[in-house]
């Protein structure tokens, strides 16, 4: 699932960016039990829409990132947007880390 694959993508982007140092944190964040990231990474499990909320709202992430519609990371920072840059793909919304 796409917002699922975002969404493990963000957890190195906010580790990179300085807001978490943990995946507990994040974790803790989303109201996601630890274990069932690992369940997300094998495809067992999914991301709820209350996860991605909760992350959006703390983290300042913008959400149309996560969907796909914007290349922009998160809402009203530019400075963090900036450390993060489009690769080629088939996707524009793709990112990764400098």
């Amino acid at each position: 699932m796409y917002t699922d694959k975002k969404m493990l993508q963000l957890i190195e982007i906010l580790k990179a960016s300085g807001y978490i140092r943990f995946e507990k944190e994040y974790c803790e964040v989303c109201g996601l039990l630890q274990q069932n990231l690992s369940k997300i990474r094998k495809g067992d499990a999914h991301f709820t829409p209350d996860h991605i909320r909760n992350v959006c709202a703390m983290y300042m992430v913008n959400v149309n990132w996560i969907y796909g519609f914007e290349t922009q990371i998160f809402r009203n920072n530019p400075a963090v947007n900036q450390k993060v840059n489009p690769i080629k793909s088939n996707r524009p919304s793709d990112n990764v880390l400098n």
